[in-house]
């Protein structure tokens, strides 16, 4: 377990953290990039607590600009390392809703909608999207371990 994920002390074996350097984007992030590359990949990460001063002056970090910012990168992240994780959902919603309206106007107007055909042919093409997605971050990875 790390408890501090967005800690900025970072303690890595170089030959392996080379592997992911080109997905270190610029900025305040890149702890959480590599830490997170690191788990994807299979290696162990230890969390090492350690003391520091107290801060002077303020933090840098504001919250409503660098908020969204923040949540865009652990989205970017997830599509980067689990895709499934964002396309599975996303493409459920479409079909259950799609298929969901499909058969609600079968039932009361024993019409096809073709907007719910639409809806469920989104979430099936989302799906498939995700799989891919999917089988190229697992190629990706395999390859950074050589």
């Amino acid at each position: 377990p790390v408890p501090d994920l967005t800690s900025g002390f970072r303690a890595l074996r170089a030959h392996i953290a080379r592997n992911f350097v080109y997905l270190l984007p610029n900025g305040f992030s890149y702890p959480t990039t590599i830490t997170i590359a690191f788990f994807r990949a299979g290696y162990a990460v230890k969390y090492q607590p350690f003391a520091s001063p107290a801060r002077v002056g303020k933090s840098k970090v504001r919250p409503l600009a660098d908020g969204p910012r923040f949540l865009l990168t652990v989205t970017r992240l997830a599509v980067l390392f689990t895709p499934l994780k964002i396309f599975l959902p996303v493409s459920l919603f479409f079909m259950i809703t799609g298929g969901g309206y499909v058969l609600l106007r079968l039932a009361v107007s024993h019409a096809f909608s073709g907007f719910g055909g639409l809806f469920a042919s989104i979430g099936v093409f989302l799906l498939m999207m995700g799989l891919l997605s999917e089988q190229i971050a697992l190629l990706r990875l395999v390859n950074s371990e050589r």
